[in-house]
């Protein structure tokens, strides 16, 4: 099983820390995942659609060390070029974003031909009407951030049945 390391900075400055210019103290961390194998058959393809940085990286880690392909993208007007372009067996989208909020990218990947059968996973932080929004959109599921990998990698494994 190969071996994959993950070397994230993280820059940070107050009074816990030795005197540096602001934003100038550095430190390592270092995260090691097993990668697992996807065994037989063709790896899944994932389209993972998030504005911010940090949960598209984490989420995208936690996809890839579940075995699968993850392609990420920040705004829905991007996502929705590629999805036509390339295709994908399931595309992850978080509801508020600049550009193509995740409502309208959904109703565009339905009403799509070529897009129209594939699964639409929503993540937000808002309420219920935004769930809601994006259930009536189309989207197979919605989750709420902070996202339980507990219940979200099984429903994720679920859809690419």
């Amino acid at each position: 099983m190969p071996l994959v390391t993950v070397r994230m900075h993280i820059a940070d400055s107050g009074p816990h820390l030795p005197k540096q210019p602001p934003l100038c103290y550095t430190e390592k961390l270092h995260i090691r995942f097993r990668v697992k194998a996807q065994g037989h058959g063709m790896t899944k393809k994932i389209l993972l659609v998030e504005d911010d940085f940090e949960t598209r990286y984490l989420l995208s880690l936690v996809l890839r060390n579940e075995g699968y392909e993850v392609l990420t993208v920040r705004d829905g007007d991007a996502a929705f070029a590629i999805a036509v372009e390339r295709g994908f067996d399931l595309i992850i989208t978080d509801v508020d974003m600049p550009i193509m909020n995740g409502v309208v990218l959904t109703s565009k990947i339905r009403s799509t031909p070529v897009t129209a059968s594939v699964p639409v996973v929503g993540i937000t932080a808002y309420g219920p009407a935004t769930i809601k929004s994006m259930l009536e959109a189309g989207a197979s599921v919605c989750a709420r951030k902070p996202l339980n990998f507990e219940d979200f990698i099984p429903k994720i494994r679920e859809l690419l049945t």
